[in-house]
């Protein structure tokens, strides 16, 4: 039982690394006590910037596919922030291959269309 609670001030901050604590349902819970604070910071402004480049690519880009996958893409994390309350879901190999696809495609398209924003083609002459 008093293996969850942190042992020391440090390990508030840091954690108690990976495996350090034993076997938590929800992934909220075990990244708390395996990274400690400074790590579910860290976690969540993953997050946040994921949603902040998925919401700024669907207002950006004209392309479908780029707006459905930005808004897919926004639904899943907020989807799997929500999930992860309650199960160890970012360490499943089946949910989190495609998720992290995803995040590169989107992060990708984001790319490009910030390359296209800043040197726009010229139209041809006819």
């Amino acid at each position: 039982m008093y293996e969850y609670f942190p042992r020391t001030i440090l390990t508030m901050l840091i954690g108690n690394g990976i495996t350090g604590i034993r076997f938590t349902e929800g992934q909220f819970f075990l990244v708390i006590g395996e990274l400690g604070i400074f790590g579910v910071i860290a976690f969540y402004l993953l997050q946040f910037k994921i949603l902040k480049i998925s919401y700024t690519l669907y207002n950006l880009t004209a392309d479908n596919t780029a707006k459905s996958l930005s808004l897919a893409m926004m639904a899943i994390v907020i989807a799997l922030t929500f999930h992860a309350l309650t199960t160890n879901t970012y360490i499943i190999v089946r949910i989190m291959e495609p998720f992290w696809f995803l995040v590169g495609l989107v992060a990708i398209m984001y790319e490009m269309t910030q390359e296209e924003i800043a040197n726009p083609k010229p139209l041809p002459i006819i």
